[in-house]
């Protein structure tokens, strides 16, 4: 279990009381590998799996975006009391995302669900939401992108795909 000592746990966004948010941290695995073996738990489907190691992938890549960039940046989460999460948030100076992660290849209603309710609070945020799809669509103020492209796009120095 050593290896999951790499992960970082990851501040909440605190720019102000939203929705009751909730105030426990939320843990990122380190390489995605680890987030696999370090969070599975017996009755965890392999989707599940999968989905985490996602998850972590993505973290992996905003952190090393802001790292990269010298951007006045922070990267967080956002959650509430009522279960309510945006899986990465990043704001600052230089921008203001909101970032969801789902491991299916299509999209339901409910996966904007979220993104909707953080737009609500933070209509000036970009909302993206990356799935393992190959379309890239706007849905309901949400762009909707494949994960592979999000990744592929994401340079240091510049602006998220949006």
């Amino acid at each position: 279990m050593g290896d999951t000592l790499q992960g970082q746990v990851v501040a909440q966004t605190k720019d102000r009381v939203v929705r009751g948010a909730s105030g426990s941290p939320a843990r990122r695995p380190g390489p995605a590998r680890v987030g696999c073996r370090a969070r599975r738990a017996p009755s965890t489907p392999p989707e599940g799996i999968e989905g985490q190691a996602l998850e972590g992938r993505v973290y992996q890549h905003l952190r090393a975006w802001i790292d990269y960039s010298a951007a006045d940046l922070t990267l967080g989460y956002w959650r509430t009391k009522s279960g309510a999460e945006v899986d990465s948030v990043v704001y600052g100076k230089g921008g203001f995302w909101a970032i969801e992660v789902k491991n299916g290849r299509r999209i339901a209603q409910s996966d904007l669900r979220h993104l909707q309710a953080f737009g609500e609070d933070y209509p000036q945020s970009k909302r993206l939401l990356l799935y393992r799809g190959r379309e890239r669509s706007m849905r309901e103020g949400v762009l909707c992108l494949p994960v592979d492209e999000f990744l592929a796009e994401v340079q240091p120095g510049e602006d998220l795909p949006s």
